[in-house]
């Protein structure tokens, strides 16, 4: 899992979109999303592969077309580490908050 890829694809408001057309939708060629959705097919086909990069998108070809689906695995990952790293900062903020409230005021 490459949190940092995942997240960089995620950062982009049209891969958001492809990605959520492909897991909304289900599985698609590149032609058959551009006609979906308000991108060329040049920039589908940028975006897609920015995706599959990152792990959220897999490839398999029927015939000549090449057919894109989501993969929620990099997802699932990255929601697990984004949990600890927010457990860790919980646990640090309420020792912060504890040991705020237990100092003495200022005189």
């Amino acid at each position: 899992m490459n949190a940092v890829a995942v997240l960089t694809a995620l950062a982009e408001p049209s891969k958001r979109a492809v990605l959520n057309e492909l897991a909304t939708s289900g599985p698609a060629s590149a032609s058959r999303l551009a006609e979906r959705m308000p991108l060329t097919r040049q920039a589908l086909v940028k975006h897609l592969t920015a995706l599959e990069s990152a792990g959220l998108v897999g490839r398999s070809r029927r015939g000549r077309e090449h057919v894109f689906a989501a993969r929620p695995e990099a997802l699932v990952g990255t929601a697990r580490w984004l949990e600890s790293l927010a457990e860790s900062w919980q646990g640090q903020l309420g020792a912060l908050k504890r040991a705020a409230e237990g100092a003495a005021p200022p005189s």
